[in-house]
């Protein structure tokens, strides 16, 4: 049952993108076929498949990450800035 709360976001629509991450850690060679799977039934559907700059990098230390410690330090940067701004843009005084 589809609610009507106005909270819910909207349908995406075809042509609508959708973005695969991998924060947790790289995808593992013997899933990059589900993977291929999984991109081919979301651009079957009519959407836009975007992947994550690092989803397919590998830097192992005792791990595959997706990324380097310098891409993640990178990244929580941009997130706290991110929620500054959100904010600052709250409480900043508005013209009249």
């Amino acid at each position: 049952m589809i609610s009507n709360n106005p909270n819910w976001p909207k349908p995406l629509k075809e042509g609508s993108k959708i973005a695969i991450l991998s924060p947790a850690g790289a995808v593992k060679d013997e899933n990059y076929l589900f993977l291929n799977m999984a991109i081919n039934m979301i651009k079957g559907k009519g959407y836009i498949v975007k992947l994550g700059s690092n989803t397919l990098d590998k830097y192992n230390h005792y791990y595959s990450y997706a990324g380097t410690y310098m891409d993640k330090i990178l990244s929580e940067c941009l997130n706290q800035l991110r929620y500054l701004m959100k904010i600052f843009l709250k409480y900043w005084p508005k013209k009249n």
